[in-house]
């Protein structure tokens, strides 16, 4: 299957990280990437949780996937590009208030830049 950029526009609601972890799944497989589904989709709800969180539940968004030379890409689109994660001091129990922390450790390249 070709490995062809997709977007998938969704509802920012808890209720939809499910759905949208199975249909990336699905892509991931058909593109012969299994060994980094798992990551992917944790990254997914990462970002889907930050933008419930920090821009609002029921805000529209889109998920995009491709590929960026050998690396898959995964970007979540909100009408907030602004609202970006900020680090703050989180201890090793803490659930919450690393920003993009666990992303940088499992990928190799993090990026962030807004679109018109």
């Amino acid at each position: 299957m070709p490995r062809k950029k997709w977007t998938l526009p969704f509802l920012a609601e808890a209720k939809e990280v499910a759905p949208l972890r199975r249909v990336l799944r699905l892509h991931i497989e058909l593109w012969g990437l299994p060994e980094v589904s798992e990551a992917a989709q944790l990254c997914v709800s990462e970002l889907v949780a930050n933008v419930i969180k920090h821009v609002g539940p029921g805000t529209p968004t889109t998920l995009a996937v491709c590929m960026s030379g050998t690396r898959l890409r995964l970007e979540v689109h909100d009408p907030a590009p602004r609202a970006l994660p900020a680090l703050t001091d989180a201890d090793s129990e803490a659930e919450t208030g690393r920003g993009d922390v666990p992303h940088r450790r499992d990928h190799r390249a993090l990026g962030r830049r807004p679109v018109p």
